[in-house]
């Protein structure tokens, strides 16, 4: 683990509400840290999770994103351009927030987590100097969304990019499975994505927007045990993406499906307790891929749109 950019261990001991023996531990390669400390550390420090915990690819988070397409065009790509991010406090859709900041778009972020909504906003300002605004909505209940993305619709705010990327997951056998807990997972999962579309619908068109959504590669495979619930709300989400590219491509709105494999996300560490597994993010695809893989997608020329993607881990053995 690389902890040579911190300069006092002390501090970060105060920080993460640990002992100076358990950070001293993680510097002296005795054991690894969980990963919910791995990401709070990064988030203290400004340095990548992948990083952090395998010593590869990027370091700082303004060196991770598309440095290629910089160099090209001596500009910022999406200067001008605002983009609203469901999920964006954290794994996938945070990642994806510091990939369109990074290229000068500006920023709405939606969750029901307000103290990390200004966390979050506070931090993008300070590393890329755009313009982020966050709204307050708990997705788990869509009649209470309304009146916050009613405001987005009435606002003078143009929408150049529509990321659902906010997601749920229970694990449990249908018998345990209560149907208010399939609701809630079904509202965060489809019913939300779909509401904040229907009423965002007249803004997409207007700039001929990119929609995308961060689905899963479970909603392309065969029923899985316990998985009920997710999986029903996933291939919802994918039959309702593959509709609206079908009615909106012709006012000008690309579609674009995004079916990560298991990603290093909190997401997928709570899945991995579940299933009693030893959880190495290092060997799960990153974020800032799946982020990468966005932006490349949406950075397609107006004569062309990529539909489907499905990206993994890569596993070389």
């Amino acid at each position: 683990m690389a902890l040579a950019d911190i300069a006092s261990r002390r501090s970060l001991s105060l920080r993460l509400n640990l002992s100076s023996a358990a950070i001293s531990g993680w510097a002296n390669g005795l054991y690894l840290p969980m990963f919910n400390h791995i990401q709070k550390l990064a988030e203290w420090s400004d340095l990548c999770v992948e990083w952090i915990w395998t010593g590869r690819g990027p370091k700082r988070i303004a060196e991770t994103y598309l440095p290629e397409t910089s160099k090209l065009t001596g500009a910022k790509i999406h200067s001008g351009k605002t983009a609203v991010i469901t999920g964006g406090t954290s794994g996938i859709g945070s990642a994806i927030a510091d990939a369109l900041s990074a290229n000068g778009a500006n920023i709405h972020l939606i969750g029901r987590n307000e103290k990390r909504l200004k966390e979050r906003k506070e931090k993008l300002v300070k590393i890329y100097d755009n313009q982020v605004t966050i709204h307050s909505a708990d997705f788990a209940n869509s009649k209470e969304c309304i009146p916050a993305i009613e405001r987005l619709a009435r606002s003078e705010t143009s929408i150049d990019f529509l990321i659902h990327a906010a997601g749920d997951i229970h694990i449990d056998t249908i018998e345990s499975t209560s149907i208010e807990r399939a609701d809630e997972v079904l509202s965060i999962n489809f019913r939300t994505p779909y509401l904040l579309t229907h009423l965002l619908i007249k803004k997409l068109r207007a700039s001929s927007a990119a929609i995308i959504f961060i689905n899963s590669s479970v909603s392309q495979q065969t029923g899985k045990h316990s998985l009920a619930a997710y999986g029903a709300s996933k291939l919802a989400l994918k039959g309702f993406s593959e509709s609206l590219r079908a009615e909106e491509n012709k006012n000008g709105i690309k579609v674009i499906n995004i079916y990560p494999g298991r990603t290093a996300t909190p997401m997928q560490e709570k899945i991995y307790r579940r299933e009693n597994k030893n959880y190495q993010a290092g060997s799960l695809l990153q974020a800032h891929e799946v982020a990468t893989t966005v932006i490349n997608a949406i950075n397609t020329s107006a004569t062309a749109e990529i539909t489907d993607i499905e990206i993994r881990p890569f596993i070389n053995n």
